[in-house]
């Protein structure tokens, strides 16, 4: 921004107090030593050039197009535990598919059997 920088101890052309301060030239195509355009170069103090910087972002937040909120996301589902279905289990014979076989024996009648 500057080529360089001229400095002196003064009063603050805006807080009006004794600091250290930094010229600025009226135009900023010319450098500090050289001849510039006729017009009071402006002295400013380190508190003062942070605050005006402050300001200029803030101003330059408001000159900013507006844009519109981003949408909130949907809430995500819970996700449903995963069902472990059983082995398939052979169910029962029907029974026209079981008449031609032999009926069950108990116990007691096997042994009357075999004797």
């Amino acid at each position: 921004m500057f080529k360089g920088i001229v400095a002196e101890r003064g009063r603050c052309d805006h807080c009006r107090e004794q600091h250290l301060l930094a010229h600025i030239p009226p135009v900023l195509t010319v450098g500090p030593y050289e001849v510039s355009v006729p017009g009071p170069v402006l002295k400013l103090c380190s508190r003062c050039i942070y605050a005006l910087t402050r300001l200029a972002a803030l101003l330059a937040m408001f000159d900013r197009p507006a844009t519109s909120p981003k949408a909130k996301k949907a809430p995500k589902k819970a996700r449903k535990s995963r069902r472990i279905e059983p082995d398939a289990v052979a169910g029962h014979p029907g029974a026209a598919s079981t008449d031609s076989l032999v009926q069950y024996v108990d116990l007691e009648d096997r042994s009357a059997a075999a004797r």
